[in-house]
């Protein structure tokens, strides 16, 4: 029940505009990245997605969002490598993992040009031949 909840709370307009509610659920989704096992790595997964997405949509000033979202990238790469590493990662993953990649490059100003960079070849890696084990590798790399 909560993981539906929470789904729908993302999306709503006034959680977008409320900070400390952004600050506050990234941070349960992330603790959430800590005890991650096969089973529960598609939702987590779908909840980063779900709150990035509505924060590409956000209206109001970014710019506190932004900061913070830069001061956490290394999480939400260290995020996408732990759930590339599990035994369950599919397609259904990977999908949802660039549509994160995406996102978080959209967000003007949310990434540095280096981390920018590691983006891109992340999602190069997805359209062309570096496969899996290769973005699971940058990521590991950046976030130690």
């Amino acid at each position: 029940l909560h993981v539906v909840l929470l789904d729908k709370l993302i999306k709503t307009d006034m959680f977008c505009q409320n900070d400390h509610a952004v600050k506050s659920t990234f941070q349960f989704i992330i603790f959430h990245f800590k005890s991650l096992e096969d089973g529960n790595c598609y939702e987590i997964l779908g909840w980063l997605y779900s709150l990035l997405n509505a924060l590409v949509r956000r209206s109001a000033d970014m710019q506190n969002i932004r900061n913070y979202l830069y001061l956490e990238r290394e999480k939400i790469l260290d995020a996408m490598a732990a759930t590339m590493r599990l035994k369950s990662f599919n397609f259904n993953h990977m999908s949802f993992i660039k549509s994160i990649t995406c996102d978080l490059l959209s967000i003007e100003g949310c990434v540095s040009e280096s981390y920018s960079a590691i983006l891109k070849q992340i999602l190069d890696n997805f359209e062309g031949l570096g496969g899996i084990n290769e973005t699971v590798e940058i990521c590991y790399v950046v976030t130690e």
